[in-house]
């Protein structure tokens, strides 16, 4: 196994049985991340800001339901672009009944 975080290429060949043989080679990055996971949460007032690790250049949407069984997972405010190390987001305490969040990271 690869212990995370790293960064390993990979190289894929590729080769068939048809008249030519033919066959081709590629280099592939693969990044290995630890398992996703909120970093840290701080309470002010009624905002709770949530943050988690995350790769710059990615997308990543929160999303919430009230039932942790049973709904659909809606998206909790706008999509959020990491523009580095790590990504945050406001919760207003005060809008509501309990939620359940989750953090997607976008294709």
């Amino acid at each position: 196994g690869v212990t995370p975080p790293s960064t390993n290429v990979v190289t894929v060949r590729v080769s068939d049985d048809g008249v030519p043989s033919l066959s081709a080679t590629a280099a592939v990055k693969l990044i290995v991340l630890g398992a996703p996971g909120f970093g840290s949460a701080t309470l002010n007032g009624t905002t709770l800001t949530v943050s988690w690790p995350a790769i710059a250049g990615r997308t990543y949407r929160l999303v919430s339901r009230t039932n942790l069984t049973d709904g659909v997972w809606e998206p909790y405010g706008a999509d959020l672009p990491a523009a580095g190390g790590s990504v945050s987001a406001d919760i207003n305490t005060a809008s509501g009944p309990h939620r359940f969040f989750r953090v997607l990271a976008l294709p």
